[in-house]
């Protein structure tokens, strides 16, 4: 069989397919399509902290507790205690470099816990409280969709139309006709934007906190998600 040449320009603006003699079938052309959808997000999660540093490990750890059940009561007045969890304890020896040498410090205690809540308009309220009741940081703050697998769908099927759409058009633009569909793939994991707010915020002291009447102001916006498949389609 003849190859196809196709002119500079076509090749160029279609740098995404091509046709080609594949073995054991006719002629095919191989495209690639991507699929976006946006959605409104109606998930908030955030991960908060409470970091204490003492002489003594259980020292540490009491004062920790201490100010984490505060944070927990604060947070817990706004959202059911079911959306809150523990996601991290960790108490550990920190190690200072000194006169060319490692010597033990204090110990640090670290307790991490994550607010997940479809109570978005909250989200400014949670953080606020948190931070006023002794959280030393906010280490991630993101908007989501609590039911992504729709919108996976809605996007796989763009990306599917978007290839059909243009093994059609450079097939018809070389004067082909589109045959049969050989190979199609998904060539991308499910592309996700989760509007991601990252307020990291270091409490050092109540200090840095003073004056501080208001919550943040947040916006939840739209969560976007993109696929790519790639398709391979018979020309005739």
């Amino acid at each position: 069989m003849k190859k196809i040449l196709f002119i500079l320009s076509l090749s160029f603006l279609f740098a995404s397919c091509s046709i080609k003699q594949v073995e054991g079938t006719n002629r095919s052309v191989f495209v690639s399509g991507t699929g976006t959808v946006f959605v409104d997000a109606d998930k908030v999660i955030i991960d908060l902290a409470v970091k204490t540093k003492a002489k003594e490990p259980a020292q540490a750890s009491a004062q920790n507790s201490e100010i984490m059940n505060r944070v927990f009561d604060a947070v817990s007045a706004i959202v059911p205690k079911d959306n809150i969890a523990t996601k991290n304890f960790r108490l550990e020896r920190e190690r200072i470099y000194k006169n060319s040498n490692y010597v033990d410090g204090d110990y640090i205690c670290t307790n991490s816990i994550t607010v997940s809540t479809q109570l978005k308009d909250k989200a400014g309220q949670i953080v606020d409280a948190a931070l006023k009741a002794g959280a030393t940081s906010l280490t991630n703050f993101r908007y989501t969709c609590s039911d992504p697998d729709m919108a996976v769908k809605q996007a796989r099927t763009l990306a599917v139309k978007k290839c059909f759409e243009n093994a059609n058009l450079i097939a018809g633009t070389s004067g082909n006709k589109l045959g049969e569909l050989i190979t199609i793939e998904e060539i991308s994991v499910p592309y996700t934007d989760y509007r991601s707010n990252k307020l990291v915020s270091s409490r050092a002291s109540d200090a840095m906190f003073e004056g501080v009447s208001s919550e943040p102001s947040l916006q939840s916006g739209k969560i976007e998600y993109s696929i790519t498949m790639a398709a391979t389609y018979e020309i005739k």
